[in-house]
């Protein structure tokens, strides 16, 4: 029996270090909101490997020291692990519930903080178990080791059907299942039936809880981190890449062939908005960015500013992308002249040079807008 608990509990171990392990390569965003139910996995995990080599060291002689420690550690981490439980609890319910008390995680940790005290009397007066001839012999308290536990778990239920809702649960009978593997682990180890801690059977539970609850809440907060960062590097008006995102592109830009920068401007911003209203203007802004983006479906178009765009083409050559202007050019004029545009062709690894570039070239395509077209440029 021993060798094949010793055993479950090397198996449960691997597990649980799995699970750990996945919990560290979440997004920055969650990692604080996941520290309870991390700290109880790994509590569970030293309560795992403690509760192993105590039956494993069972009936060696000249081990009994290091099977009395195997021993204590696993009472005692046992409580730690239903304090972290409770403040996990804690964490979970106050997401939703901010006026949720936090005297209930402090209340339950103070009567674990109580029966590690009593484990650790017990441990050393010998009443709660000693080691005889290297084996592990029971002692007159034992039967109450249990008893904290028990009232975790019936305050923990009762919390859980209360506030199911915050968990994410919307049937009862999910919570039932919450529920089933912790109480039938207690009612095992309650029935003293050989297991003597119950660590295999509370990484069981500490996994449907992954399952059920956690993994919701980190699916959550990777999709709320995904979408921030969506958002932070785009332009919600165009759909465009907004100026963050240039500037992470052309920071990192290591393309060594030639490339090609547009720089382009819309004309009349400031009259359209003045006469015809700002939503207006935000149709121009947006008919000057369809206009880059079905010119340059092979580059990429950011919106740097109010009324200016940039666009990086790679792989360009100047010849080629020269007779690619003329015809944007000729479009662009015969929609009525939204944009005035200049570009460069140059080594990729200029890259800034070359936006530089095609901007001087803009405003000289901007100065021939007004001069052709009789407007004010202030206005």
């Amino acid at each position: 029996m021993n060798s094949v608990i010793a055993y479950s509990n090397l198996v449960a171990s691997l597990f649980v270090i799995s699970i750990i392990i996945g919990l560290y390569m979440i997004p920055k965003e969650a990692l604080k909101s996941t520290r309870p139910f991390r700290l109880c996995m790994w509590t569970c995990f030293a309560g795992l490997i403690a509760e192993m080599f105590a039956f494993s060291l069972d009936g060696h002689k000249g081990m009994e020291t290091a099977n009395w420690v195997f021993n204590y550690l696993s009472y005692v981490l046992m409580d730690l692990m239903m304090a972290f439980y409770a403040f996990y609890f804690y964490a979970v319910i106050s997401q939703s519930d901010e006026k949720f008390p936090k005297a209930y995680a402090y209340t339950l940790s103070g009567l674990c903080a109580l029966d590690a005290c009593f484990s650790t009397i017990g441990a050393i007066t010998g009443y709660l178990f000693t080691i005889e001839n290297g084996w592990y012999t029971v002692g007159p308290w034992n039967d109450y080791a249990t008893v904290v536990g028990g009232i975790n778990l019936v305050v923990a239920t009762v919390v859980l059907f209360w506030k199911k809702k915050d968990f994410g649960i919307k049937s009862y009978w999910i919570a039932v299942l919450y529920v089933m593997i912790p109480l039938a682990s207690f009612v095992v180890l309650a029935s003293k039936s050989g297991v003597r801690y119950g660590y295999a059977e509370s990484a069981i539970s500490l996994t449907v809880i992954y399952v059920i609850v956690h993994s919701r809440i980190i699916a959550e907060v990777q999709s709320n981190a995904e979408l921030y960062n969506r958002l932070s590097v785009q332009d919600i008006l165009t759909g465009l890449k907004n100026r963050r995102a240039y500037q992470n592109y052309v920071d990192n830009f290591s393309i060594k062939g030639e490339v090609a920068a547009v720089f382009a401007d819309v004309n009349s911003l400031k009259e359209t908005n003045d006469h015809l209203g700002h939503e207006a203007g935000d149709k121009l802004i947006i008919k000057a960015a369809d206009a880059l983006k079905n010119a340059f479906p092979d580059g990429k178009v950011f919106r740097v500013s109010g009324d200016e765009f940039v666009c990086i083409i790679e792989n360009a050559t100047k010849d080629s992308f020269a007779k690619r202007m003329n015809d944007f050019a000729a479009s662009i004029y015969d929609s009525g002249r939204i944009l005035s545009v200049g570009y460069s062709v140059g080594e990729g690894s200029n890259v800034l040079d070359l936006v530089k570039k095609a901007e001087q070239v803009m405003y000289v395509d901007k100065s021939r807008y007004y001069k052709e077209t009789g407007k004010d440029r202030r206005r």
